[in-house]
């Protein structure tokens, strides 16, 4: 009985007449070439080379992403820095009165946790 693409003795050209146009390939031997190619992805360096370059550039988007998120929040707290100072000094020089400044340092407490004052 002929099997197509079977892995037997018709698969040989010395032994079978005509033979299979299959390739006869044991088992070891596809194993091995399989474990070798395994074994050379593992240790290639292109591919572990690409996934640093990868997450390095990841990183330095991410970076420059929190050096932005920073950079706004010191400018949050500068002028909310300044703003406080300017409150100060007006109840100091007279033009407002200290429940006033303490209502506007209640509005400074509430802008810095990010909340708004009804």
């Amino acid at each position: 009985m002929k099997k197509k693409g079977c892995v037997c003795a018709h698969s040989d050209p010395m032994r079978a007449s005509p033979p299979y146009q299959n390739v006869k390939v044991s088992w070891r031997r596809l194993s091995d070439g399989v474990w070798d190619t395994f074994v050379e992805c593992m240790t290639s360096l292109e591919p572990l080379e690409l996934m640093v370059k990868d997450k390095r550039r990841a990183w330095k988007a991410h970076k420059k992403d929190i050096e932005r998120q920073v950079g706004e929040l010191q400018e949050q707290i500068s002028r909310l820095l300044q703003k406080r100072r300017q409150y100060s000094w007006q109840q100091a020089e007279g033009i407002i009165t200290t429940e006033e400044l303490k209502v506007a340092d209640r509005q400074l407490k509430a802008e810095e946790r990010g909340e708004s004052l009804r």
